[in-house]
């Protein structure tokens, strides 16, 4: 859609790091694809075809050498968060050609909320949806906490809707040429 396309959608990621990331932080880089090595670097904001990265995260839990963080794009760029990340000294948990992870294995990167503009209503819309299994199941009670976070604001947000689906309610049957459906 537009909103995807123009980055009007926000988008918000957690994932999981190897080693220690920082409590908040905001990683500000340029970055190139590199053909010869098949991978994108960081590289001097001068160099013919750098592109700026910007990136916000923070750290929501540690354990066991492992960061649980949540990210969100200010700019969306090829392996974006992978580079950053490996560039801060977090590589994600799994990432090989980055990290330190097996050819296979699933990195920890979830996109779990995504905010947009109803493109006619033109009201705010979020859907999360959280990451289970695997690596992320040591992080299981954050991620319910997270959970139950996002359903506590659900009703007021379903609340809001279903006083403008009453506003709207006489206009429902009718036809675009002011007929009835009836």
């Amino acid at each position: 859609s537009a909103q995807m396309r123009d980055r009007e959608a926000d988008r918000e990621y957690l994932c999981i790091t190897e080693g220690v990331a920082r409590e908040r932080f905001k990683l500000i880089n340029f970055l190139i694809e590199n053909e010869r090595l098949g991978r994108v670097v960081v590289c001097d904001a001068d160099e013919r075809g750098a592109q700026e990265a910007i990136l916000h995260g923070h750290c929501l839990s540690r354990k066991g050498g492992l960061s649980l963080c949540s990210l969100r794009l200010e700019t969306g760029r090829k392996h974006q968060i992978r580079v950053q990340m490996k560039e801060m000294g977090a590589p994600l948990w799994g990432d090989h050609r980055y990290g330190h992870g097996m050819r296979g294995q699933q990195i920890a990167l979830w996109g779990y909320k995504l905010t947009i503009e109803h493109p006619t209503t033109h009201n705010v819309m979020t859907f999360q949806d959280l990451p289970c299994g695997s690596v992320w199941n040591a992080y299981a009670a954050e991620l319910t906490d997270m959970a139950v976070r996002f359903a506590h604001s659900a009703p007021a947000i379903l609340q809001e809707a279903e006083g403008l689906n009453k506003a709207g309610a006489g206009q429902e049957n009718q036809q675009p040429d002011g007929g009835n459906n009836e």
